[in-house]
């Protein structure tokens, strides 16, 4: 059909239209909430930062209202995080006919939800773990917590003694300040790091990665110095033998690079338990309220979520320690 350049007249929405629409839109909404608080696998909080979540009944205890209206980051620390999802009534024309139909009516709700709403989400709460947000500090850049240099930069002329002293230099100084009764043993570094100790090998003649030797050497050293719980069965990379000792965990973080005095790559150690440090949520993501926009001949739904973070509490920082310039 040709094109004869007339201007197609939009569509003017009765009111059985739109209301059809809103109550489709949030039955469909309720439905797809509780993957919201789903975690993408593009974060890593969830990993490295214990949380506290509030029941999900007590939703009903907070009054949204107020705090849109206060900054309560001034007064409790919390992040008041809030996101609008926008739908037209005609992604949802044919809702109630086959099934097909339906499908093709759920997909860019489900990618609205998804690419906007999920996302911004799960993003929000990894800064904050990390980061800190609003001028309250995260798990990289906590205040009061020890800092020690690294010998050298970590790099590819860096010897496996040198990095297996900065890592024993920092287990160390974290048992004596907890009075030889725990131990940091949940380590960040910046993912090039990680990649270096992954894949270099420990020595020239040897099938084993740097990172295979730290893995194996370092709960032997801190089940030396500190005899405390948490020992367990732990298969020795050179040999295949187990022995008794502290589980350790190294992992990449993007959030180490640059985070160190001098804008200088740094490393975390800590204790990745809640009785030690933790981030809690007073209230999960939720809807609040679904209103009908109507300007002039565009008729559209606005759906509001929010949610309240807290911030990142340190409740031992003996546990803590950053080594700078790896």
């Amino acid at each position: 059909m040709e094109n004869c350049g007339c201007q197609e007249e939009p569509h003017e929405y009765t009111e059985e239209e739109i209301n059809f629409g809103k109550v489709w839109l949030m039955a469909e909404i309720e439905k797809e909430e509780p993957r919201l608080r789903e975690p993408l696998t593009c974060v890593t909080y969830l990993r490295d930062m214990p949380i506290k979540r509030d029941d999900p009944q007590s939703l009903e205890r907070h009054n949204w209202s107020n705090i849109l209206k206060i900054n309560l980051k001034d007064i409790l620390k919390w992040a008041v995080w809030q996101k609008e999802a926008k739908e037209h009534p005609e992604q949802f024309q044919g809702a109630e006919g086959e099934d097909g139909q339906l499908e093709d009516c759920l997909h860019p709700l489900r990618r609205l939800l998804d690419a906007g709403i999920r996302m911004n989400w799960n993003e929000m709460l990894d800064q904050i773990s990390y980061q800190g947000y609003d001028g309250t500090p995260g798990l990289v850049n906590l205040p009061g917590v020890k800092v020690q240099q690294a010998q050298l930069p970590w790099d590819g002329g860096t010897s496996l003694k040198s990095i297996m002293k900065d890592f024993e230099s920092v287990i160390l100084e974290s048992i004596s300040d907890c009075h030889y009764c725990d131990s940091a043993v949940h380590f960040l570094i910046p993912p090039k790091k990680y990649a270096f100790l992954a894949v270099t090998q420990s020595y020239a003649a040897s099938n084993f990665s740097k990172l295979d030797v730290l893995l194996t050497e370092l709960p032997k050293f801190i089940s030396y110095w500190a005899k405390f719980k948490n020992e367990m069965d732990i298969l020795d990379a050179a040999g295949g033998r187990k022995f008794r000792g502290t589980q350790i965990h190294v992992y990449p973080s993007g959030w180490c690079i640059g985070a160190g005095a001098g804008g200088s790559d740094r490393m975390v150690a800590y204790v990745a338990e809640p009785e030690k440090i933790y981030l809690d949520i007073p209230a999960m993501i939720t809807r609040i309220m679904t209103t009908i926009n109507k300007k002039e001949n565009e008729v559209y739904f606005l759906t509001l979520y929010a949610a309240k973070i807290g911030s990142v509490k340190p409740l031992y920082y003996q546990c803590i320690k950053y080594l700078d310039g790896i």
